[in-house]
């Protein structure tokens, strides 16, 4: 048998030229997908990168807080700031950052920032003295599981 009719031979016990074409780009497919899923099943586990908060050590009024929040993108994240004082919660604003358009394929992370103006009708409800501020941000259910929230806090003190 010459080294042409053993080509032939493997080509013909393998199927058509179009066939071997055909499960090779099903076989790159579903490899390229089982990458992607692997990616994105860490962005669905955890869904919130980061949270900082910018703020001096001492509120006063007219004082600019400043957060900002890096999630994976999978689904979106809602951020909480509030200002906690001996058991008593003064909620300052709500944010929720946005996911990407197809979430399971696409990496990127989204950012987001917001600042929070300190007014008297906050100061009002606290006194004087130590206090926290917290970002509390909260992703969405994926795969029946709620990720913990993810908390950023700052020690603070109240002019």
């Amino acid at each position: 048998m010459s080294s042409e009719e053993q080509i032939l031979s493997s080509r013909t016990a393998q199927g058509p030229s179009w066939m071997i074409f055909f499960k090779r780009t099903v076989i790159v497919v579903v490899a390229l997908h089982l990458l992607i899923g692997l990616i994105s099943s860490y962005r669905a586990y955890f869904q919130v990168h980061s949270v900082n908060i910018n703020s001096s050590g001492l509120l006063q009024e007219g004082l600019l807080i400043q957060t900002k929040v890096v999630s994976y993108g999978r689904t979106p994240v809602d951020l909480r700031l509030e200002i906690i004082q001996n058991g008593n919660v003064v909620g300052l604003q709500e944010h929720r950052v946005a996911a990407n358009e197809f979430g399971f394929y696409d990496p990127r992370t989204q950012t987001d920032s917001f600042s929070v103006l300190i007014t008297p009708q906050v100061l009002d409800r606290l006194e004087s003295g130590a206090a926290v501020l917290r970002a509390t941000a909260v992703g969405r259910h994926q795969w029946m599981r709620l990720p913990p929230p993810f908390v950023h806090e700052v020690n603070v003190n109240i002019k």
